[in-house]
């Protein structure tokens, strides 16, 4: 699971910080000067109580109504549902805030890995899990996650 969530997170920065313009003098540079999506949230939140059942209780290009945390509601649709024995990931798409994407995974033993971010800004919110099945969302900058 660990696996496929490292594979997932990697293929969204790359998604985020792939560029064509050779201004740039890396993927970090080009991330550093976005601007901040999330400046007004905390760096750690607990996720809403009832997200994680509302999010694995949808179905592919369902549109839902979800209470991330106490302060960020996401609109959108189910763009990717994705079951294997192991795991299943689902990607929902604001139709909002354009570019805004959530990201969970959930693997047979019933744990959690996401994130949330978009194309246009620098930081992303990941799903941590504290203990007993309680999750909280750090805020982080893609420019910290990416070597140069």
């Amino acid at each position: 699971m660990r696996e496929i969530f490292l594979l997932i997170f990697f293929i969204f920065i790359n998604y985020f910080s792939y560029s064509q313009d050779l201004n740039w003098n890396s993927a970090k540079e080009k991330n550093v000067n976005k601007p901040l999506m999330f400046k007004e949230f905390a760096d750690t939140i607990d996720t809403h109580p009832g997200l994680l059942t509302i999010v694995f209780n949808t179905q592919l290009n369902q549109k839902v109504t979800l209470p991330v945390m106490n302060n960020m509601i996401i609109k959108g649709k189910v763009n990717i549902f994705h079951t294997t024995p192991e795991y299943q990931s689902i990607s929902i798409e604001s139709e909002e805030k354009p570019g805004l994407r959530l990201i969970i995974s959930k693997n047979i033993e019933g744990k959690y890995i996401g994130v949330i971010g978009c194309v246009k800004h620098k930081d992303i919110f990941i799903l941590y899990e504290k203990e007993n099945n309680q999750y909280y969302w750090i805020k982080k900058e893609y420019a910290d996650l990416i070597p140069d």
